[in-house]
């Protein structure tokens, strides 16, 4: 199946040719059109400004910049959490023509290292002296232009040979200097940010003006964002998916509000934006909040909700029908019609009684009643998608990659959603779903590779041309590395990915083979695959050695009824938990989101017979996770 929507006409905008030239140019236009409205606020940082603020603010970084010798194409590493000076410092960095590397605060201090060497960084910016403190010695065999601490009221500047200020002292410095403005165009690098490869060393995924500005540009028409609306920011701003839409948000002047994991339940109803992206755990977590506040309730009251929500779901299932946005019906017809026309006007008076009864309460005491909400870096499950739809919570799904900017589908805001799909390709974006085998094009339901092309694909991978050559062709189509497929309509549904990694529903990547390899060493565990796609931990499918049965009384070789007696037993459970957990540990470089959290024992072993290995025995992981599809969800539950 091939959707091209190259054709697709974007919708009139008043916006001036500094639109086709820079990303910070949009950025500017913007500030420029709504001087008085706020921008940005930000009250863990105690910073709120409006768009002209903003605007004199990055003018004055990007002069104390220029004077400390920053140039275009100088590489500047930013290692932050979010904050109200985030995309500020960003600016001030894109205004000359530099490039900025981007990682969380949090990341393994290695990590940074190497993040700061890789990338060439002339120049550093941390977000506090603890991180200062922690990479100072590190930091100074790079010997950088400048070192800036973004939040800090003084700093110790004992034994240090580089330049180093805090955010109030280069200020003070662009403020003395005028910016002299340089040309930068949509070819221009503007970010290198950094995602799992196939070694422990993540990979610079870089990105150029014009690919960060097909946000702004495409996403225009699909998401009603306008001046005076606002949007709670929570998710990290150095990941691509927050940052691309942060672009587009801003680029309609929309107010920011900044809150973290921890305040983001309170915030929600505090300040009752009009938007909020997130990925697929902070959903579950709202889903899981919700129903945990029902469980408080008299048990004849959580009957009634249950009830309540079996009835909605059956109510918005049949409009799916009605309204054809069903991406699992492929025939449409006149006896499908007037079933589901009957059971849903059967069950409209239900819903909306239980919509008075429940559902406006809860949306009103989570601070979930958004116009739009924003699901993405991951699947949501089906099941939180009928509950939020049985709430009428307004969430809407979009799918894309670091290295394509990131957004490549989305469901239109302005039409009906189309549940458990990704969406349909923004304008001028081709999506392809190709055999694995030949890469030739498949039809519309038929599973396969989903393969893309257009302006937001990547510029390469950093100085690593054979990674860039392994995913992107010489015409400019970029392996996704996902499996799924498209309905006859052009929306595309993902079913899996064809690479190892694994991501997690709060969009950390895994490598699992590096976590598979330690665990293998043990001399209990036989085989092992680890599981997780989308969910908030890591799991794992073990196949015991018979060394291990040994010690529980089986014979030399076990039998599957003996396997699936002591697979119960607490003792079993917890010498593997032990063994995973001592083994993981040995290995210092693993990250806590990287810890089995949760694992299964399979009596049966992988192997080519049964099509779960291949000839040259690597685990076909596809295979695997569809035989045991149940073991997983039971995992999980």
């Amino acid at each position: 199946m091939w959707v091209n929507n190259t054709n697709t006409a974007l919708k009139e905008e008043k916006r001036s040719i500094i639109d086709r030239i820079s990303l910070h140019a949009i950025i500017k236009q913007t500030c420029f059109d709504y001087p008085d409205n706020i921008a940005i606020e930000d009250s863990y940082t105690d910073i709120k400004m409006t768009f002209a603020e903003f605007d004199e603010e990055a003018e004055t970084l990007a002069a104390a910049l220029q004077s400390l010798g920053i140039k275009k194409g100088d590489k500047i590493s930013i290692f932050s959490e979010n904050n109200g000076r985030w995309l500020v410092i960003d600016q001030a960095i894109l205004r000359n023509g530099a490039v900025d590397a981007v990682r969380g605060s949090s990341a393994p201090l290695s990590e940074l290292e190497y993040i700061i060497e890789q990338s060439n960084s002339v120049g550093i910016i941390l977000k506090d002296v603890a991180l200062y403190e922690n990479l100072k010695e590190k930091i100074k065999k790079f010997n950088p232009k400048f070192v800036m601490i973004m939040f800090a009221d003084e700093v110790n500047r004992d034994d240090v040979d580089f330049p180093l200020y805090t955010y109030q002292e280069m200020i003070a410095i662009g403020k003395q200097k005028v910016f002299e403005p340089v040309e930068v165009n949509y070819e221009d690098d503007a970010t290198l940010i950094y995602t799992s490869g196939t070694t422990n060393k993540p990979k610079g995924v870089l990105l150029t003006h014009g690919n960060l500005m097909s946000q702004p540009e495409k996403l225009h028409g699909l998401i009603d964002a306008q001046p005076g609306k606002s949007i709670l920011c929570v998710l990290p701003i150095w990941h691509v998916y927050e940052r691309g839409l942060e672009y587009f948000f801003f680029s309609h002047g929309t107010t920011f509000i900044y809150t973290n994991v921890m305040n983001v339940r309170s915030d929600m109803v505090k300040y009752r934006t009009t938007f909020m992206i997130a990925v697929p755990r902070i959903w579950e977590s709202i889903c899981s909040n919700i129903k945990n506040s029902i469980k408080s309730r008299s048990k004849s009251f959580i009957k009634l909700f249950q009830f309540a929500i079996f009835w909605s779901t059956i109510n918005k299932k049949a409009l799916r029908y009605l309204q054809r946005t069903n991406v699992y019906v492929k025939n449409y017809n006149i006896l499908g019609d007037i079933w589901n026309k009957a059971v849903y006007l059967l069950t409209l008076p239900l819903h909306k009684l239980f919509k008075k009864m429940f559902y406006e309460k809860l949306v009103s005491k989570f601070g979930v009643g958004f116009e739009t909400s924003v699901s993405g870096g991951g699947a949501l499950a089906p099941v939180f998608v009928d509950f939020l739809e049985a709430l009428e919570v307004n969430l809407i799904v979009g799918y894309g990659l670091t290295e394509t900017s990131p957004v490549l589908t989305i469901n239109d805001a302005m039409r009906p959603a189309i549940p458990y799909s990704a969406g349909r390709p923004l304008p001028n974006t081709e999506v392809k779903i190709v055999s694995l085998e030949t890469m030739k094009p498949l039809g519309a339901y038929e599973k396969g590779l989903v393969i893309v092309r257009g302006q937001q694909v990547m510029k390469e991978y950093y100085k690593d041309a054979e990674a860039t050559a392994a995913v992107l062709s010489d015409d400019g189509w970029f392996n996704t590395g996902d499996l799924g497929w498209m309905t006859s309509d052009g929306d595309l549904v993902l079913t899996g990915r064809e690479k190892e990694i694994i991501v997690l529903s709060n969009g950390e990547n895994i490598e699992p083979s590096p976590i598979e390899q330690v665990c293998l060493e043990s001399q209990h565990i036989n085989q092992i695959m680890l599981v997780g796609q989308d969910k908030p931990v890591i799991g794992a499918l073990i196949v015991p050695a018979n060394a291990a049965y040994q010690q529980f009384g089986s014979s030399e070789t076990p039998t599957t009824v003996d396997k699936e007696r002591i697979h119960k037993m607490p003792g079993f459970i917890e010498l593997f938990k032990k063994e995973i957990s001592t083994r993981m540990k040995v290995k210092s470089h693993f990250r806590p989101y990287e810890r089995i959290v949760k694992f299964e024992f399979i009596s049966e072993e992988f192997s080519p017979a049964n099509g779960l290995l291949t000839l040259t025995a690597k685990m076909k992981r596809n295979n695997i996770a569809e035989k045991y599809a149940k073991v997983i969800e039971k995992m999980y539950k």
